[in-house]
């Protein structure tokens, strides 16, 4: 009985449960003005986490995009900031297109997720580090045309 309670102890501890130890909080607005600096995104559509609220407000909302898809980088010779910046530029541009698809300049209202847990925050997104040594970027928002 000792050693079942032992091994399952152990197995407890072998696996994080999402959103814990080993996922990294990033600042999202600096990644989106790099991916536009450089042209992976063109800047014509805007990028708001929930919690942020455009300016001069929301004229027209369209239906939630999900970025689900694994938009992982393994940290091999680059830094886990680096990696979690690159998956996020990769579901930015699919967010990009899929606003423009709607004539949107903006998405809205984004959150990250992974499962069922959700992280919301107006300044962070969330990398997700799978089993895999991947860290996973995974995003939910709504397409908008803000004035």
């Amino acid at each position: 009985m000792k050693k079942l309670l032992a091994l399952a102890m152990l197995a407890s501890l072998s696996i994080p449960a999402a959103g814990q130890s080993g996922d990294p909080y990033l600042p999202f607005q600096p990644v989106v003005a790099a991916a536009v600096s450089d042209g992976q995104l063109d800047g014509s559509v805007k990028f708001f986490l929930r919690g942020q609220t455009p300016a001069n407000g929301v004229k027209e909302i369209f239906p939630e995009a999900v970025y689900d898809k694994p938009a992982g980088t393994q940290v091999i010779n680059i830094s886990i900031n680096r990696a979690c910046a690159t998956a996020l530029r990769r579901v930015l541009a699919s967010f990009e297109g899929y606003a423009k698809q709607f004539g949107a300049n903006a998405v809205i209202d984004i959150v990250s997720f992974y499962d069922q847990k959700h992280y919301e925050d107006a300044n962070n997104f969330w990398c997700h580090q799978e089993n895999t040594g991947t860290y996973v970027v995974k995003l939910r928002g709504k397409p908008a045309i803000i004035k």
